[in-house]
């Protein structure tokens, strides 16, 4: 091996990500991706897991436009992908999403969309088309001047996204107010992401391309008190009620234990639930399922003409030990975050110790204290 393949988590290696076992969670996200990109119809996807068991890594995954399935043979337009960890702190929670939103996409992105939006259709066409849809000619007229060739205007614009317009500011872009409250700014992100759809920077998109947005750490939301909760849920339902079109919300949420899923309405409310169309949920991994993930993370980190074996430093029955004890010790069940953990820990215990190839016998050494290995 060039390096020790576990000392990054799943999604955090720098180059082309790989996706490793878990093949039964492949097939469902592939059979939803399908489903996403055969239909202009927008989706809420929920992906539950225990801790650990690889939401973060698919997010990073699929938002590569080589890893989606193909439909009928033909590759869809690469999607705008967004990946938003829910805000810790409920009291601004909804200006910190949509904040987080726009930066993540760009707002130059955005602005080069509006501005290709413009030249394609007419200034006077798409105006009209952005007050449709934000149903407000200020907000319309906001996001219209965002494409604006005079670039001192634009930025202005630009700024308005966040800060409230002065008199002078009004006057200069001829609009009697500025986004006011959570609905306007989640009217933005509706737009923005219907804009993108349809417009790319550069005028070449030849049919409407697909938004992903990706919500992680959902589970947060239990740390909201309820007056903070309410508004930032109820404009989530409003950013899913108001964009019919090409979008894909994924909402990443995490258990302790499979019962923790029944406290899912709870914690994302009824309404929300409600609007779920699909369901992944990841299997807890066998110790063969464990065995296959690592086989295929190693491979992915092998030299060229590498022929030591699947598992080495392993052997094969080390690392069946390595899992068998801990599962044992730990009483935890087994996901890709702890089993890159043990094999970082022992791989490089094993070299600390001038070990060339792991055996049993140097399992039988390791302390189990929590999750950690001693």
């Amino acid at each position: 091996m060039t390096h020790n393949p576990f000392s990054l988590m799943p999604g955090q290696a720098p180059g082309k990500l790989i996706w490793a076992g878990l093949g039964k969670t492949k097939k469902k996200f592939d059979e939803t991706f399908r489903e996403i990109l055969a239909s202009e119809a927008s989706k809420l996807v929920l992906n539950a897991s225990r801790w650990g068991g690889g939401k973060t890594h698919s997010a990073n995954y699929f938002s590569s436009p080589d890893n989606l399935p193909k439909i009928d043979g033909r590759t869809a337009p690469p999607p705008i992908s967004c990946i938003i960890v829910t805000p810790k702190e409920g009291a601004d929670a909804a200006y910190e999403f949509y904040k987080k939103v726009l930066e993540s996409i760009s707002i130059e992105k955005i602005a080069a969309s509006i501005k290709s939006m413009r030249s394609i259709l007419s200034d006077t066409e798409a105006l009209k088309s952005l007050n449709d849809w934000a149903g407000s000619s200020d907000i319309g007229r906001i996001l219209w001047l965002l494409g604006d060739d005079d670039v001192e205007m634009a930025f202005s614009a630009s700024e308005l996204l966040f800060n409230k317009p002065t008199a002078t500011v009004r006057k200069k872009l001829k609009i009697r107010r500025g986004v006011e409250d959570t609905t306007d700014r989640f009217k933005i992100l509706s737009v923005a992401f219907k804009i993108l759809s349809e417009y790319d920077e550069n005028s070449t998109l030849a049919q409407t391309r697909k938004v992903f947005l990706w919500i992680d750490e959902v589970e947060s939301l239990i740390l909201y008190t309820s007056k903070q909760y309410v508004p930032f849920s109820q404009a989530l339902r409003e950013l899913i009620d108001m964009s019919k079109k090409n979008l894909a919300i994924f909402m990443n949420f995490s258990f302790t234990d499979l019962d923790d899923l029944r406290t899912l309405e709870f914690i994302i409310g009824g309404a929300l639930k409600d609007r779920i169309n699909t369901r992944i949920i990841f299997d807890e991994l066998t110790i063969q399922e464990a065995k296959e993930y690592t086989k295929e993370v190693m491979k992915n980190s092998r030299v060229e003409g590498f022929n030591k074996g699947d598992f080495y430093p392993f052997t094969d029955g080390s690392l069946t030990q390595l899992l068998e004890t801990g599962m044992k010790k730990t009483k935890l069940p087994l996901t890709p975050r702890l089993i890159n953990k043990w094999c970082e820990v022992v791989i490089n215990k094993a070299a600390s110790n001038s070990k060339t190839e792991i055996d049993d016998s140097f399992i039988f050494t390791l302390r189990f204290i929590g999750d950690e290995i001693m």
